[in-house]
């Protein structure tokens, strides 16, 4: 019987906090989104900025595809839990950047703006990338346990 009025005690407990703890919730949540839209943006960040180094290097004829083919192989080797970097993957990254590099407004906003891209753009590189960005956040929560989860 005690133990039954003890765990009584215990919810009306959990009841009479429990708008403090959903407000403690709901910090988490926007920090969490907080955190989902800068890897967001991080991640368009590093793709428009490796599609910017390699369409300047195939520009300025040092590099071909088998030097492209070469650099996923080394990513693949130097960090092998990386993945989206396939050469294919890093041929979208050029073709990304040099769609998007002379619209300076469209540019800037493939970068700020990652959430709203699919209703700026309407081109199937920036899709393809997308797809891409999107295999990276599902990679990313996995590594981060997702974020703040406790077992």
């Amino acid at each position: 019987m005690f133990n039954l009025l003890l765990k009584m005690k215990n919810n009306e407990l959990n009841i009479s906090y429990q708008s403090h703890f959903e407000e403690v919730l709901s910090f988490v949540k926007s920090k969490k989104q907080e955190v989902y839209k800068k890897v967001n943006t991080s991640l368009i960040e590093l793709y428009w900025s490796v599609g910017k180094y390699i369409s300047q290097k195939v520009k300025d004829e040092i590099w071909g595809k088998g030097v492209v083919v070469e650099l996923a192989q080394y990513i693949k080797k130097s960090e092998p839990n990386i993945k989206g970097f396939s050469s294919q993957n890093l041929w979208r990254m050029k073709q990304f950047y040099e769609t998007y590099q002379s619209n300076q407004k469209l540019s800037t906003l493939s970068r700020v703006l990652p959430q709203n891209i699919n209703n700026i753009f309407k081109d199937t590189y920036v899709l393809e990338m997308l797809q891409l960005l999107a295999k990276q956040i599902v990679i990313t929560r996995k590594m981060a346990g997702d974020f703040g989860r406790t077992k």
